[in-house]
């Protein structure tokens, strides 16, 4: 294994900050996840909320039963911090109280893990919590996915994913409110697939959000895509980026009726479309965002 390739590898591990009061569980939190995470143990509890700024950790591991301070003050913290609130949060506890339960999860806390942890299952555990709130949603018969990630880290994870395993004799086109150098710079392996021409990355223009507000129309931005492939289209994999930038959640009915037909356009173009966006914070936008998402990919039941 290369230099470069090693270090993509340990840039691909997730960071935990782990926040417990016990020595005890410390030590085999560390031994059990220090494999597949970049582990940060917190033992002082008031310097949790600074390591966790410092660090932003892809999850947070939170015990709830401290005598110093309660646990379920913490996540009210984190998940009310202007920074943190969109990093999932997993408690642990000795306890299994229902209530308990039911408040964590009114809190904001994505999953459960009971103490004594297992050094066996804690690192798939977590990955199972993570995975859980990702949402997938696919069709088969259209090739087409819509994928909302928990949080922008998640999210940048889905794409990088999909860039870095590009089929030989494929093109991917990139499209991005963001420029490509924000993917690329710090990921070695993709400028290969660039200098090849399978790889291209396209910024949508702020602009774009005031000439064509919403999904009103988007056609001249189709056709300018679709002028630059030529017949390379019908042989492309089309990656939209955050494509709820251009939903309007108030009028949910137009923003639906545009959605199929901006659907069937890029369906009909494409050989393969994947459209990766961020979760919402509010839950009648998550529903929605998962509705427009079922129609995009053909899905319209």
């Amino acid at each position: 294994m290369s230099s470069t390739e090693l270090n993509e590898q340990v840039a691909l591990k997730k960071k935990v900050v782990v926040i417990d009061d016990e020595a005890v569980t410390r030590k085999l939190v560390e031994k059990a996840l220090s494999e597949r995470f970049e582990v940060y143990i917190v033992d002082n509890i008031f310097e949790s909320i600074r390591v966790c700024e410092l660090h932003m950790p892809d999850v947070i591991l939170l015990d709830l039963l401290m005598p110093s301070v309660d646990g379920f003050e913490i996540l009210n913290l984190l998940k009310h911090h202007a920074i943190l609130c969109d990093i999932p949060v997993i408690c642990m506890s000795s306890t299994e109280a229902r209530e308990d339960r039911i408040r964590i999860r009114e809190l904001g806390a994505i999953g459960f893990i009971k103490k004594p942890v297992s050094i066996k299952t804690l690192a798939s555990d977590i990955d199972q919590s993570l995975d859980s709130v990702t949402n997938i949603i696919t069709s088969k018969k259209n090739n087409i996915e819509f994928i909302i990630g928990f949080n922008v880290q998640e999210k940048d994870k889905f794409i990088l994913k999909k860039i870095q395993r590009i089929p030989e004799g494929e093109t991917v086109v990139f499209l991005s409110w963001s420029k490509g150098e924000y993917f690329y710079e710090s990921n070695e392996s993709l400028k290969k697939y660039i200098d090849d021409e399978r790889l291209i990355f396209l910024e949508i223009k702020p602009t774009l959000i005031t000439k064509f507000p919403y999904l009103q129309d988007l056609t001249p931005l189709l056709e300018d895509v679709l002028s630059f492939l030529g017949e390379k289209s019908r042989e492309t994999h089309l990656v939209f980026d955050e494509p709820s930038v251009l939903l309007n959640f108030q009028n949910t009915e137009k923003t639906t009726s545009q959605a199929l037909k901006f659907a069937q356009s890029l369906i009909s173009n494409f050989k393969k479309i994947s459209y990766i966006d961020i979760r919402p914070k509010k839950e009648d936008e998550q529903s929605f965002l998962n509705k427009i998402g079922k129609i995009l990919v053909g899905n319209r039941g």
